[in-house]
This record gives structure tokens, C-alpha cells and sequence, in this order.
């Protein structure tokens, strides 16, 4: 596949080239929430069959949105309501002060409280490819408290999980381990562990390097933990509605940028003033 930078050069050749009507879509949360991509991880997204093809969807693709509070992108228009369909269906707004977890980026780490969802992604960049850097190993473990070992579960879902046959993420817990199988998010039924004496997420990765990093060429994973009572089986399985919703999620035509009404009049008056006093200076000349 060709370079970000190459692609750009694509993008702006096309445009250069081709007489395309865009409109403006514009995708946007509720304050301080952030855009995440709920499903359709199975879609690719850039389409790599052709130049054409590539460069339009490099400047479309939804991947540039991730992680932000709002985001616009020039779509073609006679793909607008495709387009439009596409984020209200598998886009939505993750809730303000959700915690995120970066496995790859802090290496281990441990949390002590999971009445809370959180939101675990392989590495910050995520759905961008991870990296191979110098360490192999990473974990998050769940300190368990003594009141939670009887009727409590750490519940796991998770969204997406696209990693090399060589790197291995799976989850630990009273000495089992768990392979965590590759796939988009409704593919992987929801996991329950009961047994609490200690929780652990783990991701080994096959390859180092000694200098600087390697890409991966695979996307990582994104997944929900939470601890939920045992008696509370309603609404535990899905576990990432807690925390992400599409109510404040807002898909529309961003307006073009009107003039600022009294400045232009200001501009307009100012210029028949000039007007003026220029033709009464020609006439006493």
C-alpha cells in the first residue's frame, strides 16, 4: 500500500484533474465527548483497486475522526447520503470522562476499581496500525477487592480485535488463560469471568526492535471491561452502551461561511464614501 505522503499527492492530483461536486458533511459529539467507531471494522478504509479510488477514499475515509469531537470531510454528492447513513450507523460518541486505557503505549498497568466501564485500545493511534518497538510484553491487571469475590464478574466486550498471527491478547484469570480470537466486534460473543482472585489482559507481541519501530500492518483492538454484579444479568453483556450513545451524535451538511452582516455593510458604505469624495475632488479640479 502506498505512503500517507504519496496518498496526499494522489488526493490533490485527483482534485486537480477531475471536476467532482463535494459537499461539506460535518460529524459532531456533545461537549467533551469524542467520536468512536462502534462497528463496520470489517469495511477497509481505503479502497486501493485503483488511483482514483484510493485518493477519494483517503480524503472520505472516517479513520481521521477517531478519537475527536467533531470532524468534517468533503464528500462527493451523489455519496453524501451513503456517507451520512454510514456514521450515524456505526459511529457514536464516547461520554465524557470515560477512561481510556493505552495497552502498547503505558505498558503495564494496573487499575483498582472497574465499577466504572473502560475502554481499553491497543495503542493510542488505534484503528491505525500498531507498532513493533523494543518491548514485547504488555498487561493491564484488575486488583480484585475481597467484597467482590462472590458475586461480582468482570464483564468483556469487545469491539475489534485485528492483530498478527504471531501476537497473541488474551486474558488471565485464576491461572487459566483465555484467547481473546481475532474479528470484528459481533463475531466475539462477550466474555464473563467469575473467577476474581486476579485479572489480567495481556498482549504478547512476536517482534522487537532495537532501533526505533516497525509497522505491524495490523490495526490492534478495542474493548469494554467493566465489573458488574453476578444477579444483574440484565444489560451486563454489552457493556460499552454504558459509556458510549449516538443521542448527542450530530451528521448534517456544515453551512458555508456566511459574511459577517454589519462588517460588509461597514465595507460597502466605506467604498461610496471613497467613491464619492473622489468624483467631488475631479470636479474642482
Amino acid at each position: 500500500m502506498c505512503s500517507v505522503r504519496t496518498a496526499v499527492i494522489m488526493t490533490c492530483t485527483f482534485l486537480m484533474t477531475a471536476s467532482v461536486t463535494c459537499r461539506r458533511l460535518r460529524v459532531q459529539c456533545g461537549p467533551g465527548e469524542r467520536l468512536i467507531q462502534r462497528s463496520a471494522y470489517d469495511q477497509p478504509y481505503f479502497h486501493t483497486s485503483s488511483v482514483d479510488l484510493l485518493s477519494t477514499s483517503i480524503q472520505n475515509s472516517p479513520i481521521y475522526c477517531m478519537w475527536k469531537n467533531n470532524f468534517t470531510e468533503k464528500v462527493n454528492s451523489n455519496e453524501y447520503k451513503t456517507k451520512k447513513k454510514w456514521y450515524k450507523n456505526n459511529m457514536q460518541c464516547l461520554k465524557e470522562e470515560t477512561p481510556v486505557l493505552d495497552l502498547i503505549s503505558k505498558g503495564n498497568v494496573t487499575i483498582r476499581s472497574l465499577d466504572q466501564t473502560v475502554v481499553v485500545r491497543s495503542h493510542e493511534k488505534f484503528p491505525w496500525n500498531y507498532r513493533y518497538c523494543s518491548r514485547e510484553n504488555y498487561s493491564l491487571v484488575f486488583k480484585t477487592g475481597e467484597e467482590h469475590l462472590q458475586n461480582y464478574q468482570v464483564v468483556v466486550q469487545v469491539l475489534m480485535t485485528d492483530i498478527s498471527d504471531q501476537d497473541h491478547l488474551y486474558l488471565v484469570h485464576s491461572g487459566k488463560s483465555r484467547i481473546i480470537p481475532p474479528g470484528p466486534g459481533p463475531m466475539i460473543p462477550p466474555m464473563n469471568i467469575t473467577d476474581l482472585q486476579s485479572v489480567e489482559l495481556k498482549l504478547n507481541l512476536s517482534r522487537s526492535t532495537s532501533r526505533g519501530c516497525r509497522d505491524s500492518g495490523h490495526k490492534g483492538f478495542l474493548l469494554c471491561m467493566k465489573l458488574a454484579e453476578t444477579t444483574n444479568h440484565k444489560g451486563t453483556t454489552n457493556v460499552c452502551d454504558d459509556v458510549m450513545n449516538n443521542d448527542n451524535l450530530k451528521v448534517n451538511q456544515k453551512p458555508k461561511k456566511r459574511k459577517n452582516g454589519k462588517r460588509h455593510k461597514k465595507r460597502k458604505n466605506r467604498k461610496r464614501r471613497n467613491k464619492r469624495n473622489h468624483t467631488r475632488r475631479r470636479m474642482r479640479e
